[in-house]
């Protein structure tokens, strides 16, 4: 694809045009950068009474009918603009979204989502009291424009990271660091990427984990090899732990979005939750579950069991989990049986009620270094 810019200083209005021989994913994906990137600059008419303001489209969290007509929200304040909302939706960035028959909202501003099982979800934004309701028919496709903006910070994450790996290797090739191991370098590279995203998500178990591995790797010039591997892998865990008791998690069914790698809804009677080295929620549709297979390690997992039913009363939860946590979501009817063989961990159950012993969720499996919550919700 070329590229070519002209410059005329005697037009009025700066023009870009796409010539191309078909409309591919390509020349689509040029047109909506382009077109996000024209949205993001201009600044928007809003209305307060007599009063005209403008305002950048991305300090508003986000757009509302109400009795007066459609509101726009910023943190603190609320204005008037003259657009239907189908009219907004053509002419805003990308990183706005529908959300319901009422609202649109700024997927740049988004805090957390909280799924409620029987009502609309809600959204909560940065450094405000405001928030917005999902309605379940647009709760997916929010998800799915969450999940592509968090892959593409994944990717550029990524991407540098390999980019560094390959200039060290091939740096390392003309004998720069003739005393180091290049593989050493390329592991820490990987484990200090780890370190770094973890501090920015304030990850305990990724920063104390990633910290402990690098220790690991440089034993010998750190004159620490009387405390690796185990002795500083079982500290790392038993301050996750502490850590985790110290500051405990708020359970209110919310899924703060910015902390967790993945999110995804599986479907099926018999379903796979899998991560290595990463965290993901997972929401499990099924209208007769009988198996769900765990495999975490060196991770988190959340599993959601709301918009699942056991029909035949009995469904078996096999998990295969180490140096890991899962969290459980399960219905306050169901009961819970549990056969998981623990190393250094073991199971926790909150919010429990009386529950009359049908359906059950059978926990089997082992754990190693690893904890696991059962949530009554």
């Amino acid at each position: 694809m070329k590229i070519r810019m002209e410059i005329d200083e005697n037009i009025t209005e700066d023009e870009v045009i796409i010539r191309c021989s078909q409309l591919s994913e390509d020349v689509l994906s040029v047109q909506k950068l382009i077109a996000e990137a024209a949205a993001s600059g201009k600044q928007m008419t809003v209305y307060r009474g007599e009063t005209e303001y403008f305002i950048s489209p991305k300090e508003i969290l986000f757009f509302e009918t109400d009795a007066e007509g459609v509101c726009a929200h910023t943190r603190d304040e609320v204005y008037l603009v003259r657009y239907k909302l189908y009219e907004l939706e053509e002419l805003l960035p990308g990183f706005f979204a529908r959300v319901s028959k009422s609202t649109i909202l700024n997927l740049n501003e988004i805090y957390s989502v909280e799924k409620k099982i029987s009502t609309s979800s809600i959204v909560q934004f940065q450094n405000t009291h405001k928030q917005v309701y999902v309605s379940r028919h647009y709760l997916k496709a929010l998800r799915d424009r969450l999940e592509e903006k968090r892959m593409r910070k994944e990717n550029i994450f990524w991407g540098l990271f390999f980019i560094v790996a390959a200039v060290l290797l091939i740096v390392g090739r003309f004998g720069i660091f003739q005393n180091i191991n290049v593989w050493s370098i390329l592991i820490s590279v990987f484990f200090v990427a780890w370190l770094v995203r973890s501090v920015v998500r304030m990850d305990v178990g990724g920063i104390l984990f990633s910290a402990a591995f690098l220790c690991i790797v440089y034993a010998k010039p750190l004159g620490i090899t009387a405390i690796t591997p185990w002795p500083v892998l079982g500290a790392a865990l038993l301050g996750s732990i502490g850590f985790s008791f110290i500051f405990p998690h708020h359970h209110s069914h919310k899924h703060h979005i910015e902390n967790f790698d993945s999110t995804e809804e599986v479907r099926g009677n018999t379903v796979d939750c899998a991560t290595t080295f990463g965290s993901s929620v997972k929401y499990i549709n099924s209208d007769d579950l009988s198996g769900v297979n765990v495999d975490c390690n060196f991770g988190a997992m959340k599993i959601y069991f709301d918009n699942a039913m056991i029909q035949s009363g009995r469904a078996v939860l096999d998990i295969k989990i180490s140096f890991a946590g899962i969290e459980l979501y399960v219905p306050k009817t169901w009961n819970i049986e549990n056969n998981v063989n623990f190393s250094f961990g073991g199971m926790e159950e909150k919010n429990r009620s009386e529950s009359s012993g049908a359906p059950t969720l059978v926990l089997q499996g082992s754990a190693s270094f690893a904890g696991v919550t059962v949530l009554y919700v």
